[in-house]
């Protein structure tokens, strides 16, 4: 889940690449690792549990602001066999975007099933299909188009987004690069609504607005928009439809108890 880092004037999204044990998930990162090695951080390697954590930061141009903070990407994944189910809780959780790796495994329909799975236990951490960006990328010489028809299969009124990656295909920074414009198309989308609804200096995370108040510093004046704080969450903006329907109702109540007066009155 996007994170806020206020002492830094950052907002942080993640993208984690799941899928099954065999998955290539550290040689999917050391891949988009030196596609952006230019912008991109050292590969970071955790070990919690018995399992490691592998990723890198990548940052964003300046000019790609969201509600006026710098952007940072973490790319991250948990490659290799699981031993403790708490990290991929973790990992999941926190993701903005997810790309789930078939394996190349001859059996595609036991990766399909396992990708099933994986959406029954995002489910089960109370996140939806529909929540956020969820990428399939199949492989072009393991039987791609047929593997991509599989996984496309409806998960409830819900498709993936599959991919095939390899020679004459996509390339794996190209399936993340559609994952990342993903994500920043829906915080452009929120930016918009809150322009729309007058609410400039507000944050909107999924369907929770927080309002940005200057923070008083220890000495001088504040000196910029980027001294800022989060302060309580102000819940979801209306849209228009429900704007326009809270008007009506309170002139058509105000009607009401002017009519209400004027009988009262005749009586």
């Amino acid at each position: 889940m996007v994170e806020i880092k206020v002492d830094t004037d950052e907002i942080l999204f993640r993208i984690v690449f799941a899928g099954r044990d065999r998955a290539t998930k550290f040689a999917t990162l050391r891949a988009l690792q030196e596609s952006f090695a230019a912008d991109g951080g050292p590969m970071i390697v955790m070990h919690a549990g018995g399992d490691r954590v592998v990723g890198f930061g990548l940052p964003v141009a300046e000019e790609e602001r969201l509600f006026g903070m710098k952007v940072r990407i973490e790319v991250l994944a948990r490659p290799g066999p699981r031993q403790s189910p708490a990290n991929d809780v973790l990992l999941h959780r926190s993701a903005d975007a997810i790309v789930w790796l078939d394996d190349r495994d001859d059996d595609g329909d036991a990766d399909c099933v396992a990708f099933g799975q994986f959406l029954d236990d995002l489910d089960r951490l109370g996140r939806k299909p529909r929540d956020l960006p969820i990428f399939v990328q199949c492989y072009a010489d393991a039987g791609g188009g047929r593997r991509r028809a599989a996984f496309e299969r409806k998960h409830g009124d819900w498709r993936p987004e599959c991919r095939l990656v390899g020679e004459g295909a996509r390339q794996v920074a190209e399936v993340f690069i559609e994952a990342r414009n993903a994500v920043f198309g829906a915080y452009r989308r929120y930016e918009k609504e809150l322009a729309r609804a007058g609410l400039e200096d507000h944050v909107k995370i999924r369907d929770r607005v927080y309002e940005r108040l200057p923070m008083m510093p220890e000495k001088g004046p504040i000196s910029s928009r980027r001294d800022v704080r989060l302060i309580q969450s102000r819940g979801r903006v209306p849209d228009s439809r429900e704007r326009l329907t809270t008007i009506i109702l309170f002139v058509a109540l105000g009607l009401a108890v002017a009519a209400a007066f004027l009988v009262a009155r005749v009586v």
